[in-house]
């Protein structure tokens, strides 16, 4: 076999190739063989028909069917020999073949860069506290009086600010009424009214009591719900009468034991307590996974390599059709809808399409270096956990996700949470008010100075 590699630019290789004649007439032999296999003739039965009588009616359309794969095929095996790191497809062409002559391709496609890994252990950051502090706590707190707040009638005194009021609300324009409910429902403070704001509505609803008439008049404007079909009423003066049925307080439950005994805890102190711990580990779950990317984005901004916008632009491509595959399989979505969601997915990501390459890069060169690996256990738990919530069994998900290639997405998704942790975990870490830049490990920093002087 003749391979002649060349260099077409960053990242990008060609080859041009030749098979030998006896090469091809091995290989198409074993076509012929499979062939023969499945054929069926009149007058033979399946696999007993003579290898002429097969070459003599099929063999052009075995040799044209067999040309394209065949180049694939040696171009798989030229990849394992040269020990090339090709990512995407390639572009293979101009692939001649007959029997009794070599096969001849050419081919391009794109490498994976050589990347020199920065140092990577001993980066530097600062990174806020964890600890919950007093005020976190009470927001959360409050947050949980809020959702057990209750509506309570007001009888004994006029409406203010946040009252909620059922009402009657009729709207007319040019002696026509547009709208009418005894249903209406409003709250004090409020200025938006079918779609207009008037700035004296929280005024006019303040200091007022069940059965109190509000009048008032608006302009109706275009693309509002009284703006009719075709706009016919748009810049109409619209009339608005509002009689208040009832009025309603929101009435928040004080701080006690007896509330915190509603959610679970033995008293408001218990209950304190167990609320700050949550948010002391809910803020250091969020802390480390900003640290994570913090410092991998420290490296991959410290790697100078040239990346094609060729090359890019096929890593976006591919995560379109990743997302496609994702798309059909899990959603009921039309394909104009996953074209659409698929477009702009890749829209979203081109920018960022670049660190996500560099991210991979690196994800891979320092799980080579520090032997991190994901197992297969580890890779059977998580889809376990997908297919329960998907309602599917495990097989047949991970079957449907390795024919689309999303098993490799899955298996790189948890070698970049395993790498993230362990530059996390090497990082020399101080606490502070907020995050501060990475800085590289001192004994660099050192060099540099040294360098300097």
């Amino acid at each position: 076999m003749k391979v002649e590699l060349e260099e077409r630019g960053a990242c990008k290789k060609g080859i041009i190739v030749e098979v030998s004649a006896e090469d091809m007439e091995n290989r198409l032999k074993e076509h012929l063989s499979e062939f023969k296999k499945s054929v069926q003739i009149k007058g033979f039965r399946p696999g007993r028909t003579p290898a002429h009588i097969i070459e003599r009616r099929y063999l052009k359309k075995i040799v044209e069917e067999m040309r394209l794969p065949v180049a694939a095929e040696v171009f798989e095996e030229i990849v394992k020999e040269k020990k090339l790191r090709v990512i995407g497809e390639p572009r293979i062409e101009d692939v001649k073949y007959e029997r009794g002559e070599p096969l001849s391709f050419r081919a391009e496609f794109f490498v994976l860069p050589e990347v020199t890994v920065p140092s990577y252990k001993g980066l530097r950051i600062t990174i806020p506290q964890n600890e919950a502090k007093e005020q976190e706590v009470n927001e959360e707190i409050e947050k949980l009086r809020k959702l057990k707040a209750q509506l309570v009638d007001v009888t004994d005194r006029p409406t203010k600010e946040g009252d909620r009021l059922l009402a009657e609300i009729v709207v007319s324009a040019d002696g026509k009424e547009l709208f009418n409910t005894n249903n209406g429902y409003l709250v004090v403070g409020m200025a938006n009214i079918f779609g207009v704001n008037v700035l004296t509505l929280p005024k006019m609803l303040e200091g007022k009591r069940t059965a109190d008439n509000i009048e008032f008049e608006f302009e109706i404007q275009k693309g509002t719900p009284l703006a009719g079909e075709k706009e016919e009423n748009a810049g109409k003066k619209a009339l608005c009468r509002i009689k208040i049925l009832r009025v309603r307080e929101v009435k928040i439950p004080d701080l006690s034991d007896d509330f915190a005994k509603e959610y679970g805890y033995n008293s408001i102190d218990d209950m304190r307590r167990k609320v700050a711990e949550r948010i002391t580990v809910e803020k250091r779950l969020r802390i480390d996974e900003e640290t994570e990317n913090r410092l991998m984005k420290y490296l991959t901004d410290s790697i100078k390599i040239e990346l094609p916008e060729e090359l890019l632009e096929e890593k976006a491509r591919q995560h379109g059709e990743y997302i496609r595959e994702r798309l059909e399989a899990e959603t009921d979505m039309s394909e104009e809808e996953v074209e659409e969601a698929v477009k702009n997915e890749v829209k979203a990501r081109s920018g960022l399409i670049r660190q996500v390459f560099l991210t991979h890069l690196l994800v891979e060169e320092i799980a080579k270096k520090e032997a991190i690996f994901v197992t297969e256990e580890e890779v059977d738990m998580l889809i376990k956990d997908l297919a329960r919530r998907k309602d599917v069994s495990a097989e047949v998900l991970k079957e449907a996700m390795l024919e689309s290639g999303r098993l490799s997405e899955l298996r790189l998704e948890l070698l970049t949470g395993k790498v993230k942790m362990f530059l996390r975990k090497n990082a020399v870490v101080s606490r502070g008010e907020d995050f501060s830049d990475v800085e590289p490990p001192l004994s660099e920093e050192k060099e540099k100075e040294e360098q300097k002087e």
